[in-house]
């Protein structure tokens, strides 16, 4: 939901990720 961000976090993208999947 944040390009910006998945370019200067990788990781926090990949949680995000993990927990929209989770949340469905």
């Amino acid at each position: 939901k944040c390009d910006t961000c998945k370019k200067v976090k990788p990781g926090v993208d990949i949680l995000q990720e993990a927990i929209s999947q989770l949340l469905g």
